[in-house]
């Protein structure tokens, strides 16, 4: 099925290029498939930024390097006669990679501008977006595919998220139920469904309906197979249902990638949520640290930065969360959004170290005062939650400190 339509762009209906876009939209397992066609002499100069974009997915370093020259290869193969079109996304690509993710989401916006059935250019800006902190941006995006009243089913997933995180709770439910009625096994659909019930207080709704979903999840990414199941993990321990929350975190969520950024991310975040309610996560600790220390140096998401200080500072890697802290201070400076890494991650990072030495500026002042600028870290709203996760198991860890000195 073409997810983008027309002939004004031949290179975008390359077959291989319609199953990356069906992918990508579906969150399935067989991305994959592009490299290998690119890497057999393609010429479609689509066909190498996407193969680029699997590399930048991974938000590591050496998925940069990865991409690099998927990249070259595409600006190569661009022609004088190429349309904007493919002008704007190889382009787009390119200010991601550099770390310009303002200026890639602009080249994107164009593309929908022109373009409001292209999928790829949407999903692909939503991502930049979410990481970016860019909500307001999220609505743009939207309503550029919403005015393509006849876009495929995927398109509402994509407008329900964007609306729920810009707080338009009844524009998001709409749009979510009827991207759940047309493609019911649509992983993103159902996640803004399930955020939507959030903003709305339904929590027994909300795991029901992802506990009847859970099984289509099988043929997902690991990002949307763990990211799901943490969300189920955090209902049930809403509930109080510690038990299943462990469970889950041992069957579902720290089973997957083990070296991928998001999973990392949903396992860290899951664990502080544990503890901060008052419970003992056993040894778990121990082997997300280990995994994640590999990427504490990378500073390409502030939101996973703070993350992985959570993770340090719980298995006493005190050296590497110094020197964390430092990369995010070095960020501050070189990023072209200084803003999201030296006013708010720097501050934020530095109360997530010191905390556990009572020294410092206290975390929930901190997270009070920077309340109107968190989503700048990234991430949807429920993600930075773990930050006031954090906050709560501190403050759990100084009270039991302090009755057992006196």
């Amino acid at each position: 099925m073409s997810l983008i339509i027309g002939t004004a762009c031949p290179n975008f209906d390359a077959p291989t290029v319609i199953e990356f876009t069906n992918e990508l939209l579906r969150h399935g397992t067989a991305l994959e498939e592009i490299r290998r066609h690119v890497d057999a002499g393609s010429e479609n100069p689509i066909e190498h930024a996407c193969c680029a974009t699997l590399f930048m997915f991974l938000q590591t370093r050496e998925g940069q390097e990865q991409a690099e020259p998927y990249i070259a290869s595409a600006e190569r193969l661009l022609k004088n006669d190429s349309s904007q079109v493919e002008k704007h996304f190889v382009s787009a690509i390119r200010r991601w990679h550099s770390g310009d993710l303002p200026e890639a989401i602009r080249h994107l916006n164009e593309i929908l501008k022109a373009r409001p059935d292209h999928l790829l250019a949407a999903k692909i800006c939503q991502i930049l977006q979410l990481n970016a902190g860019d909500v307001e941006g999220m609505l743009t995006t939207a309503g550029h595919i919403d005015a393509q009243a006849g876009a495929p089913s995927f398109r509402h997933g994509l407008i329900a998220f964007a609306a729920q995180q810009n707080k338009l709770v009844d524009k998001a439910d709409t749009h979510a139920k009827k991207g759940c009625e047309i493609t019911p096994a649509d992983a993103w659909c159902q996640h803004a469904q399930a955020h939507v019930y959030l903003a709305q207080g339904k929590l027994d709704d909300a795991l029901t309906f992802l506990e009847e979903r859970a099984e289509s999840w099988d043929t997902r990414s690991s990002f949307m197979y763990t990211h799901n199941w943490w969300h189920i993990a955090l209902l049930h321990l809403h509930r109080g249902d510690v038990t299943a929350a462990l469970d889950i975190f041992d069957t579902h969520i720290w089973t997957q990638r083990k070296h991928h950024v998001q999973d990392q991310l949903n396992a860290i975040s899951l664990l502080v949520h544990i503890e901060a309610e008052g419970h003992d996560v056993g040894s778990r600790w121990a082997d997300v640290s280990r995994h994640a220390k590999d990427r504490a140096q990378d500073h390409l998401s502030p939101l996973f930065d703070l993350h992985v200080l959570c993770a340090m500072v719980r298995t006493g890697k005190s050296v590497i969360a110094r020197k964390t802290l430092k990369g995010i201070e070095q960020a501050g400076r070189l990023a072209k959004d200084k803003t999201r890494w030296h006013d708010i991650a720097l501050p934020l990072g530095q109360a997530v170290v010191q905390g556990a030495s009572d020294s410092g500026h206290p975390l929930d002042a901190l997270l009070t005062d920077l309340s109107p600028q968190l989503h700048l870290l990234g991430g949807s709203d429920e993600q930075r939650d773990t930050l006031h996760a954090w906050h709560r198991f501190q403050t759990k860890s100084k009270e039991l400190t302090s009755g057992a000195a006196a």
